[in-house]
């Protein structure tokens, strides 16, 4: 299982987007980052018992930005 797969499970049962999680070993105060998504758990030596620490990132909210200048044209 992958980082990206498990931030999707997690993310389903908790009920955000797998952006908005957080997870951390407990152990080693590690917190996983966007380079560990493709890396399964055996690669990154999680052992079975491990422990995570689940959080809720906070995202900053994007910009909206108009599609269409004022003649119709797709602005660029």
């Amino acid at each position: 299982m992958t980082v990206y797969e498990l931030l999707f499970k997690i993310s389903l049962k908790v009920k955000i987007t797998y952006d908005e999680v957080g997870l951390m070993i407990s152990e080693s105060k590690r917190y996983f980052t966007d380079k560990d998504n493709g890396k399964t758990l055996s690669e990154l030596r999680i052992r079975n018992n491990e422990i995570f620490l689940i959080s809720k990132l906070e995202i900053p909210p994007i910009e909206k930005a108009e599609l269409l200048d004022s003649d119709g044209n797709v602005n660029p």
